[in-house]
């Protein structure tokens, strides 16, 4: 932590289509280096790869081996054979929280051919993430390192048992969401972002500001896994909300400055112009006016109970 390293990507994953070239795109997406072997055959490959690591003088070496949806025999027999030559340092297990006991019947034979040190769960945004996270730590002892929510890079998270047992509970998990937040959007920009809400100042400028950080955040299906009582939205609302915010945007895009600042201004032939501008029908921009108004009301509520609290 805080200190740059060295770092190597490599697979010698020749089973799955296109695993090597998924793993190469994904190191330059990270900025790490990336190594493709010229030997075809799991172990030379390995063998290759950890004679190029330690040439080149790299700190860490993350070699990805071909994943298995059940226990095949000569593959785990490759997998030993690797772990024979390299004797990595730490050995992570990747298992699919969707596949349920199969995911475990994997694990037990991993332990019991090569060991490894920690999981991750992958899939965890599914209905099944609950079972396949229980049945493995109560079954093999080991810990959980990270989880994955998404395919995306910043959908891999630490995983914290309390956070993780609350949001599989329905409860929510705000801790992790302020963390996202905090990631995403500089501290600074909240502060401001939160004090001309409370000032009474909110223009439509600050709502396009406001919906931009919510996107920073991910889509309102992802921020939802992190809010307590969101279970009974369904998919077609979020994307529904998701398409809203979306058009929300373009709306105050085709709005001149003065008007951002002064909605008032917005009469039948502005709102006429704006909705050619923008692609859509006048009711639309209503809907973004009463939208606003309602994200006014909400700060004023909060700016009230904040004056009750002082006294």
């Amino acid at each position: 932590r805080g200190k740059q390293r060295h770092t190597l990507l490599a697979s010698v994953d020749f089973y799955r289509p296109a695993a090597i070239e998924q793993l190469e795109i994904l190191a330059h997406k990270v900025g790490v280096d990336f190594y493709r072997a010229q030997a075809q055959k799991p172990v030379a490959a390995a063998q290759e790869i950890y004679e190029y690591f330690k040439k080149n003088s790299y700190d860490l070496l993350f070699l990805d081996t071909a994943g298995r949806l059940h226990i095949d025999a000569d593959m785990m027999a490759e997998l030993v054979a690797i772990n024979t030559k390299i004797a990595p340092k730490h050995k992570l297990l990747v298992l699919d929280a969707m596949t349920g006991q199969e995911s475990l019947a994997i694990a037990q034979a991993f332990q019991k051919a090569i060991g490894f040190d920690a999981a991750i769960l992958s899939k965890m945004d599914s209905d099944a993430r609950g079972g396949a996270a229980f049945a493995f730590r109560y079954a093999l002892k080991k810990p959980i390192a990270w989880v994955g929510i998404g395919e995306k890079v910043e959908d891999l998270e630490s995983f914290i048992p309390e956070r993780m047992t609350t949001r599989i509970l329905g409860m929510g998990d705000i801790q992790t969401l302020i963390e996202k937040a905090s990631e995403s959007v500089a501290a600074e920009d909240q502060e401001k972002m939160a004090q001309r809400m409370l000032s009474g100042n909110f223009t439509l400028k600050d709502f396009y500001e406001q919906i931009s950080m919510i996107d920073k955040l991910g889509s309102l299906q992802k921020i939802s896994r992190y809010l307590p009582g969101t279970g009974s939205i369904s998919q077609e609302q979020m994307a529904q909300g998701q398409k809203e915010m979306t058009k929300f945007k373009a709306i105050i895009n085709s709005m001149t400055p003065k008007e951002r600042l002064f909605p008032n201004l917005l009469d039948a032939s502005r709102k006429q112009r704006i909705a050619r501008g923008a692609g859509i029908l006048v009711p639309e921009i209503n809907q973004l006016l009463q939208r606003f108004e309602q994200s006014k009301q909400f700060a004023k509520m909060f700016k009230n109970m904040g004056k009750l609290k002082r006294y």
